[in-house]
Formats: structure tokens, sequence, C-alpha cells
């Protein structure tokens, strides 16, 4: 459809170009031209599909995931037309330099961080209960690795493992962290334990999880769900270091009611922050929009929007401190579409509190634990999803992302 694609080219900056019309006015006097001829109009469209890719890749590093949408959309028409012309020429088979696929495949972006990133030590904070370290090597053809935690000599220890999280716990208290990968925890035994540590051997499970495709399902058959593995464990405590120094610093104000929801109670501390002013934060925003990104099109509810992302907010409830029920998008005031949370609780145990309870029809609720590096999603396009964060008996962090439908329509 060639007046869509330039419509689309337009909207983004983008040149039409070889469209559909102008290849196929083209194509009329291929027959007796020189294959010199089709070989510079294939590399014209290569340039054309090279510098759309980046631009798909400068929105998604912005936010702008309607824009990316429509960017590898016509990706795809260009290479389609790229395809016409090569059989045209007589060139079928010829290979593009440096053009690639029309997106990332399904599980590209989950390589995001290195394995430097991936070695670092837990424990800091005011949270501070129980030490822990992780030890990953990232560099064979297989992750390994273990976490190693801190516990007294003579205490009593119980270790929780399954498929996606750990928890360990004395007496002193516990740690409840994610694992960098998905494991089979029948086959997870190899504990050892020497002094004043407890050193716990992981591998990862044959079986690996389609995260996006997990949460899309999620979100079409109930609009919320869950990841307990998405974010790695040393980034999530690094981000949570980042969020602890900023409420230290007195940079974080308290949360206002928005959206004619005067008579909500509501008594955290919020920040709206820029993602390259927090390390951490600007990675981990990568990660959240290129899983957006993987099911824009596999949630029906987001398919009809132009989606783009808000300042990411970062919370911290002192102890005491609740949000009563509320609407995300109430009435459709915000524009919000998608609500995507990241809690940073390592030290979070039954009886800390705060967590999330999601309100469905009938009476009915689901209580979300605000576990670390654990993704709550939820749908809350015309007052979808009422939620609200029940008491903090301890201090519990987290950071919000927000989606929002720029075109006003859905």
């Amino acid at each position: 459809n060639s007046s869509s694609s330039s419509s689309s080219s337009r909207h983004l900056g983008i040149s039409p170009g070889f469209g559909a019309v102008r290849i196929a006015a083209m194509a009329g006097g291929l027959e007796g031209e020189a294959s010199a001829r089709v070989a510079q109009m294939l590399r014209v469209i290569d340039e054309q599909i090279a510098d759309t890719r980046r631009m798909a890749d400068e929105y998604l590093g912005k936010g702008l995931l309607g824009c990316r949408r429509e960017a590898c959309r016509i990706v795809v028409t260009l290479q389609e037309q790229r395809s016409k012309l090569e059989a045209l020429g007589g060139l079928a088979g010829a290979a593009p330099v440096g053009v690639g696929g029309p997106m990332d495949g399904p599980a590209a972006w989950l390589d995001v961080d290195s394995a430097e990133d991936e070695r670092g030590e837990g424990g800091s904070g005011r949270l501070e209960a129980l030490h822990y370290r992780w030890h990953l090597d990232c560099g064979g053809q297989e992750q390994r690795g273990s976490l190693e935690v801190g516990v007294p000599p003579k205490e009593h220890v119980a270790c929780d493992l399954s498929d996606e999280r750990i928890v360990v716990a004395t007496e002193a208290g516990a740690v409840n962290l994610p694992l960098p990968f998905r494991v089979d925890a029948k086959a997870q035994a190899v504990i050892t334990r020497h002094r004043g540590s407890l050193r716990i051997g992981l591998s990862p499970s044959r079986s690996q999880l389609d995260v996006a495709d997990a949460l899309a399902c999620k979100l079409n058959s109930r609009a919320w769900g869950i990841l307990d593995s998405f974010v790695p464990p040393v980034l999530a405590d690094r981000l949570r270091g980042e969020v602890l120094e900023l409420w230290s610093a007195g940079q974080l104000e308290p949360g206002e009611l928005v959206n004619g929801q005067n008579n909500v109670v509501r008594n955290d501390m919020v920040a709206f922050v820029e993602t390259g002013d927090l390390p951490s934060l600007k990675r981990v925003t990568e990660r959240v929009d290129r899983l957006v990104a993987e099911i824009y099109d596999r949630v029906p509810a987001l398919a009809g929007t132009q989606m783009q992302r808000s300042r990411p907010q970062v919370t911290l409830y002192p102890e005491g401190a609740r949000y009563g029920a509320h609407y995300d998008n109430y009435q459709n005031q915000t524009g919000r579409v998608l609500t995507i949370l990241l809690y940073l609780n390592p030290w979070w145990q039954e009886g800390a509190g705060g967590e999330l309870r999601l309100h469905h029809s009938g009476g009915s609720f689901d209580d979300i634990q605000p576990l670390h590096g654990r993704v709550l999603a939820f749908l809350c396009y015309g007052s979808q999803n009422m939620h609200e964060v029940l008491r903090c008996n301890a201090p519990r962090a987290a950071v919000t992302f927000w989606y929002e439908d720029t075109a006003g329509e859905k």
C-alpha cells in the first residue's frame, strides 16, 4: 500500500524514496537495463532501511514506542519492495549490507547487560538486614553463578528456591531475591556453608521463558501480570541504591493527588526523574521500553494506541505510609494506558506490608507482594484496575513507568 507507506514516512520525517509507487514506475524500464542499475537502486533502498532502523532505535531510546512501531512497519514495507525489485532485476537472493531484519528478535533485547555488569554486591543501604553478594559467570556458553549470603555461624538457615526467586531466612531476617536466570528448582541443591556465609550454586534451566509472550498473555486474559526474573538482580540492587540516595538527600517530595481523587489517602515520597539522571535507571528503562515494544501488537488493548513513555517516578514509602484505592487514569484524564512497576525491596518478608492490592469486580482482589526485582504491569485505560498500596510496616521502594496514548484515542 503506497499511500500508507508514504504517509507514515512523512510523519516520521523520512523521505518516502523508493515507495511502492516509485518502484513500480521505475520497474517498467528495467528490461534491458544493466544489472548495475538495479544494484544501485537496491543500495538506495538499503540505505533507507538502515536509516529507518536507526531512527526506530532512537525512538525506542526516547520512549516513543508508537513512532518506533511506525518506523518498523516502514522497514517491512521497504524490504518487501526490495524483494520485488530483486526479482524484476534477476538479482533475487542478493544480500543487503548492514540492514538486518525489521525488528529485534524476541530475545535479542534480553542481552542488554554485559557480563561485567552481572557481577556485584547487594546488602548496603538503609533497609539492611542480611548482606548478600552475587557471583555470576557469563563468559562461557552457559551462564552459571552463585549467591553468597552472610549468616551467623551457628544460626539456623532456611532456603527456599523456585524457578525465578530465592529466599534465604534466618532469625535475623531474610532476603527475597530474583534469580539472574530461570532455574530448575528441583535440580538445584548445591549449597555450602563456611563460617559466616552460605553459598547457593545456580545453573540455568534448559527451558527459558519468553517474558514478552508471557506478559502479553497475562494482560490479555486478566489485564495485569507479573514478571519475577526480568531485571538482573545486580542491576536492581544498583537502582535501589540510587533511589535511596535520592531519599537520603531529601530529593523526594510528598506524592500529590491527581484526577480529582481528592478523598484518597496518600503519604508516599516521590520524584519524577529523567532517565539519564540515574545510570541504573537508564538501563532499566531501556529494558522496560523494549519489553513494551515487544508486547505492543500482541495486546489488542494497546494495539490501537500511539504510546509514549512519560518520565519514570521513583517512590519511597516510609514506615506507616499507604496510598488509598485509586485509578491511574481516572475518567481518562491522564491518557495513561499501561502502568509498569518495578519493586526494589530485597529484604521484604511477610508482615512488612506495602502490598499492592488490585481490586476486581464483585469485591474480589489480589495482593501483590513488592518483591525485589519484581515487575507488575496492568492496563489502566478507562478507569481499569483500581488499586491501592497497603500500609507499609517497613520502608518500601519502587519505580513506576507510565505509557500514555498520545493520539488521544484508542
